[in-house]
């Protein structure tokens, strides 16, 4: 599992959330990313199941910021002392992956679920504040069972890294074979599981390469 885990992260130890012997099997950043995707896609499939268009332009903008804070994060904890910490880095991801979230989400249901005259959108910004608001209280609950609020961002850092691969690379097989037209066809379900398989492939060769 941890050989697997590594092509996606470093795993440096300093940068492990750990607890009484418990440990993140991810860093603190990647664990933060995929937690928060895992809990920005089930907020989203319970209350904007529907949604297949983006979010609206001051959302994005905002969701955009916190994915490119995320990204610039680490140079500013180089810099500046007191944004080095795993907490922090936690933090950035956690924003970082909940924004992910409204974007390939809105994705994935437009390519296999959304309808003729399907307009939903992602949500508003004021929605965003309370999706930020609400999975951000969900953490923290999560963090007071010390030990077991760990295990339990452990499985939601490993289900998020595993949606975020397999919608993105169902979304991206979807949209080549123009799943629209073709999902009551077995032959063309037959070939979106092996175009995913064969995205899966390259992207374990790259990382693995890349290692």
């Amino acid at each position: 599992m941890k050989s697997l885990l590594r092509l996606v992260c470093h795993q440096a130890p300093e940068r492990i959330l750990r607890c009484n012997g418990v440990f993140s099997l991810l860093c603190s950043r990647c664990t933060g990313i995929y937690s928060g995707f895992s809990l920005g896609i089930l907020f989203l499939f319970f209350f904007r199941r529907k949604a297949s268009l983006f979010p609206g332009l001051r959302t994005s903008i905002l969701a955009g910021f916190f994915i490119f804070f995320n990204i610039v994060h680490p140079f500013l904890a180089s810099h500046f002392a007191i944004l080095d910490s795993n907490f922090l880095r936690f933090a950035a991801g956690f924003f970082c992956g909940i924004s992910l979230a409204l974007f390939v989400y809105p994705l994935f249901v437009n390519v296999f679920v959304a309808r003729p005259g399907n307009n939903h959108s992602a949500g508003n910004l004021r929605e965003f504040f309370f999706y930020c608001i609400i999975l951000s209280i969900a953490v923290l609950l999560v963090f007071a069972f010390r030990t077991t609020g760990l295990e339990i961002l452990n499985i939601l850092a490993i289900a998020g890294l595993l949606g975020i691969y397999l919608m993105l690379n169902a979304t991206a097989a979807g949209m080549l074979l123009n799943w629209r037209g073709k999902r009551n066809k077995p032959a063309a379900f037959l070939m979106l599981v092996l175009y995913i398989l064969l995205f899966f492939s390259i992207e374990y060769i790259v990382l693995s390469h890349g290692k």
